[in-house]
């Protein structure tokens, strides 16, 4: 289930705790009215209480019909709050003005109304709604009030009509006071994420390159180890080594170091997602390569679905983009070779072994003149020695 589909979820529980309360409000004006003492007339025309109770009824259905059949999702708020507050506000003016002799019992349906927009309604919200219960209460008593009422009742009609209007500013105060609190908690909630998505990125990556660390490829590479055994599927690892590093830090300086190793990883990551990894089955990998920094000028690529020509194609390709033009730093044209080694992984094998073998290529290019490819031992029809590919 995806976060919409769990946020109508919600949507429909909070309508139907709402509808609960709708049921207990009905079956209250039901009570009243087979007390007697509910009257809803405007002048000579009495409003029936079936008419009240089935519009209360079919405009709940309206918005249960709303809600499950996704309309409510075309709206700018889905809840639809603001519309069913003000429908049920509505009701509760009417339900006013049938009790002429105790209007005071009506008001906590406006209250309960006013809190179930605690935390969705803005100020604005709360002042509209406030507006729309004292106009609506106000003409409902002033219309359902009997023309022979004395003095002392339109006084009492009057401290009603304050006493629900002090109330309700009250409510609509301390629900926008509880949204505030709920927006800040989420607005802290999701700087809290956001810093731990960064922290987590950071434990993984390498600061200067961007790449991912160490710790990251060692994890990324047992995954990829078990996924091979597991499935069959070709596995290839390279690990690269910028020729003679410690000289131009020395030569030009750390900071131009720097500069290198970003220019570097950048044609490293063009390289790669550029190659024909294709292995010898000829299926496409649906596997992302994964590039990281093991220390310093030394480099590993994981080669998922990769066989050892198909990583070979990979390091050529890493190798030549390197030397073929001179990296531009502040402190001019800087040369860059790189020495690759290639290893494939055999089934069952660990990535200590993987990586021994890895290395123990590399060395050969290195101690081969540099500036070259060479394969582990093992990979090419078993024979227990290294093939170097010279530049």
């Amino acid at each position: 289930m995806n976060d919409e589909a769990r946020r109508q979820e919600l949507r429909i529980w909070r309508f139907g705790l709402a509808t609960v309360t709708f049921a207990i409000w009905v079956g209250f004006i039901l009570y009243i009215n087979a007390l007697g003492l509910f009257r809803l007339e405007f002048g000579a025309f009495t409003f029936p209480v079936a008419a009240l109770v089935g519009g209360m009824v079919v405009s709940n259905m309206l918005f249960f019909t709303a809600f499950k059949t996704g309309v409510n999702l075309r709206f700018h708020d889905p809840s639809m709050t603001l519309p069913m507050m003000l429908t049920a506000l509505l009701w509760a003016c009417l339900t006013a003005g049938g009790l002429p002799e105790m209007r005071a019992v009506s008001f906590p349906a406006f209250i309960i109304v006013f809190m179930f927009g605690i935390f969705t309604l803005r100020i604005s919200h709360y002042v509209l709604c406030w507006l729309f219960s004292m106009a609506g209460y106000t003409l409902v008593v002033a219309t359902t009030i009997p023309d022979d009422a004395g003095n002392a009742r339109i006084q009492l009609e009057i401290m009603h009509a304050a006493l629900l209007a002090a109330m309700l500013i009250w409510v609509a105060y301390f629900g926008h006071y509880v949204g505030r609190l709920r927006e800040k908690l989420h607005s802290r909630n999701s700087e809290l994420q956001q810093a731990l998505a960064l922290v987590e990125e950071l434990a993984v990556r390498d600061d200067l390159t961007g790449l991912h660390n160490r710790r990251f490829v060692m994890d990324a590479l047992k995954r990829e180890q078990q996924r091979s055994d597991r499935h069959g599927d070709a596995l290839s690892l390279l690990v690269l080594d910028i020729d003679r590093f410690k000289e131009i830090n020395d030569q030009h300086g750390h900071p131009v170091g720097d500069e290198v190793l970003k220019s570097f990883v950048t044609r490293l990551s063009q390289a790669v997602r550029g190659a024909d990894v294709v292995g010898a089955t000829g299926v496409a990998p649906d596997v992302p390569d994964t590039i990281g920094r093991f220390g310093g000028e030394e480099f590993i690529v994981i080669l998922p679905h990769t066989d050892t020509a198909g990583a070979q194609r990979v390091a050529e390709r890493i190798r030549v983009a390197t030397s073929a033009t001179p990296f531009g730093t502040s402190a001019g044209p800087v040369s860059v070779t790189v020495s690759l080694g290639v290893a494939r992984h055999q089934e069952g094998e660990t990535p200590r072994s993987i990586l021994e073998r890895v290395d123990s290529a590399l060395y050969a290019a290195k101690h081969g003149g540099r500036n070259r490819t060479a394969i582990a031992s093992g990979d090419r029809d078993g024979t227990p020695m290294l093939h170097v590919a010279e530049s």
